[in-house]
């Protein structure tokens, strides 16, 4: 799907949800030619979230790769996810699963992958001994979980839950489950 139609479906869900996304809307804004082939609403919307994901593994491994250590790299992860917390798409999917098995099927998928590459940087920590961990699995699990309940208040402008408190409650249960401290260096989320 070229990224102009894309663009524009993102631009619709943000601003009307799914339920406000129209295909034909969607090519007039992208300036399509008429009478190309337009996917349905659900492939555009699904096609603007594997390219979010797909964006947000880019930026993630880079900078997992730049972390000089186990615990750096999984605070890596936290502060990707923290840095972009407008998760108002992920809300939809979220929303759509609930009665919709594309949406479930969908949603399962990105959160299967997302948890097992936390797991990944948790028993990679494990077996460089700098984490004692019980359970990765379960470990991972209650992280990605942590995530997406406070990106959720976050996203829905909960003024106890702003980005640096997000971050710093992140990384502390995180730290409990791995078994270590985790270094929190300040970070400017809000401003």
């Amino acid at each position: 799907m070229e990224d102009g139609l894309l663009d524009a479906a993102e631009a619709l869900v943000d601003d009307r949800g799914f339920e406000g996304l129209e295909s034909g809307e969607a090519a007039a804004i992208a300036r399509l030619r008429d009478g190309a082939e337009l996917p349905s609403e659900w492939e555009l919307f699904a096609g603007v979230i594997e390219r979010d994901e797909a964006r947000f593994y880019e930026l993630l491994e880079s900078a997992i790769a730049r972390g000089a250590n186990p615990g750096e790299r999984l605070m890596a992860v936290i502060e990707a996810c923290v840095n972009d917390y407008d998760w108002g798409e992920w809300i939809e999917l979220w929303s759509l699963a609930l009665r919709d098995e594309r949406a479930r099927e969908l949603r399962e998928r990105l959160d299967a992958a997302f948890r097992a590459r936390i797991k990944e940087l948790i028993d990679e920590g494990e077996a460089a001994g700098d984490f004692q961990v019980t359970d990765s699995a379960q470990a991972a699990l209650t992280i990605a979980t942590a995530i997406d309940a406070l990106a959720v208040e976050a996203t829905l402008g909960d003024a106890t839950v702003s980005p640096n408190f997000m971050f710093g409650a992140i990384a502390m249960i995180a730290g409990r489950l791995v078994g270590v401290e985790l270094r929190i260096r300040e970070r400017g989320f809000d401003g």
